[in-house]
């Protein structure tokens, strides 16, 4: 289990100031290089080891079906 430190910041966003929710200064760092921790918040927030790797697939590691799929089909079946 990992123990990561979680504060609120504040970001520029449109030219005015938010607050932004709970998160690690690596994850805010990379959008938001000017935000601010906000004092006080600190949410100490614990992490168990994910028990199924992701596959960094965009369709979740399901197969594409061939490219000669939609000349097999139908115009009127397909819905969009």
């Amino acid at each position: 289990m990992n123990t990561e430190s979680t504060y609120k910041w504040h970001i520029q966003r449109a030219w005015t100031w938010t607050t932004k929710p709970h998160c690690t200064e690596e994850e805010v760092k990379a959008e938001h290089p000017e935000a601010i921790r906000l004092p006080g918040t600190l949410l100490e927030r614990v992490r168990e080891p994910a028990l199924i790797e992701p596959t960094r697939r965009p369709n979740g590691g399901v197969p594409l079906p061939p490219r000669d799929f939609m000349a097999e089909c139908d115009p009127k079946d397909i819905p969009f």
